[in-house]
C-alpha cells in the first residue's frame, strides 16, 4: 500500500457547524474545527485534535471522533505506531466508530496483519460504510494472501465507488500482470498515472509491462527514472531502471542502478545478478562473477528471470 488514504469526511463536527464554531472566536471551538477539517494540515490537526481531547470537555463519543481523526492525521505524517494508537483508543470507547475502524484496518494490511485487518475491512462492508476505502483494504489482504481473483473483485467494487482512486488501479495493475493479463495492467497502470503522475507502484508497473511486451525501452526507462525521483527508496523501481539500461547496453549507468538497489536490500538476487552483468559487459569480469555467485545462492533460478525478456551474462 503506497500510504494511506486521507479520509475528506469530518466525523466530529459538520462543515457548517466547524465555520460558525470557528468563527466564534472560542479556542475550544476553534480546535474542534480543525480537529475535523482534512483541509488544515496534518501537523496542526494533530495539535488541535490533542487539545480537546486532553480538555476533558468531550463526550466519549467525541472524544472517540477527535482520537480517529487525530490517528488519520498521523498516518498523514507517516506516524503508523501513532496513529494505530489513537485509532485503538477511539474504538476502546466507541466499538462502532467506522473512522477509526477504517483507520485501523488500514494500518494492519499495510504492515502485513492480514488476518486482523480482514474481519474490520468485512465489517465495514457488511455495514455500507466508507465502500470504497474498505473494498480497497480488502482487496490489498487477498491480494496478499495470493486470492488474486478475490482481490481483483474488490479492486472493480472500490474502483465503481471512486473512479479516481490511482491506488485501485495500480494495485489492480499489478494483479493483471501477475496473472499475465498485460494489456490490462497496461490500462490500469495508463489510468492511475493519468490521475498521478507520479504513482511510484504504476509507473514502476509500467515500466515492466513496457519490457514485458518488448515495447520502447527508453518509454520503459524514463518510467522507472520517473518513480524513483518520486521515491528514491523504491526497490522495484530501481530493479526496473537497472533492467532498462542493460537492455540499453549503458553498463556503468546500470551498475550504478544496481548498486542504489543493493544498498536498499544487499540480498537482492535481481540486483546483483544485473550488476554482475554491468560490471562483466564493462569488463570487470572477476567483480561480475562474485556477483553471480552472490545472486545464485539468494536465487539459483535469477539467470532465467533476465534471458526471458533478452538479457544475459
Amino acid at each position: 500500500m503506497r500510504g494511506l488514504w486521507v479520509i475528506a469526511a469530518a466525523l466530529t463536527l459538520g462543515l457548517g457547524a466547524c465555520d460558525r464554531l470557528g468563527l466564534s472566536g472560542d479556542p475550544q471551538a476553534q480546535n474542534r474545527a480543525r480537529c475535523a477539517d482534512t483541509h488544515v494540515a496534518a501537523a496542526d490537526r494533530v495539535a488541535a485534535c490533542g487539545a480537546i481531547i486532553d480538555s476533558g470537555k468531550l463526550t466519549e463519543a467525541e472524544r472517540a471522533d477527535a482520537l480517529a481523526n487525530r490517528g488519520f492525521a498521523q498516518s498523514e505524517r507517516r506516524e503508523p505506531t501513532a496513529a494505530l494508537r489513537d485509532f485503538n483508543a477511539a474504538l476502546a470507547l466507541d466499538a462502532a466508530n467506522t473512522h477509526a475502524k477504517l483507520g485501523r484496518a488500514m494500518i494492519l494490511a499495510e504492515s502485513g496483519q492480514l488476518d486482523a485487518a480482514l474481519p474490520l475491512a468485512d465489517s465495514l462492508i457488511n455495514e455500507g460504510q466508507y465502500l470504497a476505502e474498505a473494498y480497497y483494504v480488502r482487496g490489498n489482504v487477498r491480494a496478499r494472501q495470493n486470492d488474486d481473483a478475490g482481490a481483483i473483485s474488490d479492486f472493480n467494487s472500490s474502483l465503481q465507488r471512486n473512479p479516481r482512486s490511482a491506488d485501485a488501479f495500480a494495485y489492480r495493475g499489478l494483479l493483471k500482470q501477475r496473472t499475465n493479463d498485460l494489456p490490462g495492467a497496461r490500462s490500469d497502470f495508463d489510468a492511475a498515472i493519468n490521475i498521478d503522475g507520479r504513482h511510484v507502484k504504476a509507473l514502476t508497473g509500467r515500466c515492466w509491462n513496457r519490457i514485458y511486451r518488448d515495447e520502447d525501452i527508453g518509454a520503459a526507462r524514463a518510467d522507472a527514472e520517473t518513480a524513483t525521483q518520486a521515491d528514491a527508496d523504491f526497490l522495484d523501481a530501481r530493479l526496473c531502471l537497472g533492467f532498462a539500461l542493460l537492455k540499453q547496453e549503458r553498463w556503468s549507468d546500470a551498475r550504478a542502478a544496481y548498486d542504489v538497489a543493493l544498498r536498499l536490500n544487499p540480498g537482492s538476487a535481481a540486483a546483483l545478478y544485473g550488476r554482475g552483468i554491468a560490471r562483466q559487459k564493462d569488463g570487470d569480469h572477476q567483480g561480475g562473477d562474485d556477483d553471480f555467485d552472490r545472486a545464485y545462492q539468494f536465487n539459483s533460478q535469477i539467470d532465467r528471470e533476465f534471458s526471458r525478456h533478452g538479457v544475459r551474462r
